[in-house]
């Protein structure tokens, strides 16, 4: 999997999983990925659970 965003690849690290920056890629690569993880939009990394409507 890769992201152009920060709080993508923290939220990733935060779960286990190893981020690889490469000099001069506007991109990091995220290792292990699944398939379930494409399905998981970005915006739900800022959003707080529980909360609806606010």
């Amino acid at each position: 999997m890769r992201s152009e965003r920060p709080d993508v690849t923290v939220s990733a690290l935060y779960e286990g999983q190893v981020a690889i920056i490469v000099n001069e890629l506007p991109f990091v690569l995220i290792v292990p990925s699944i398939f379930l993880y494409y399905f998981q939009q970005p915006d739900e990394y800022n959003s707080k659970s529980g909360r609806f409507g606010n």
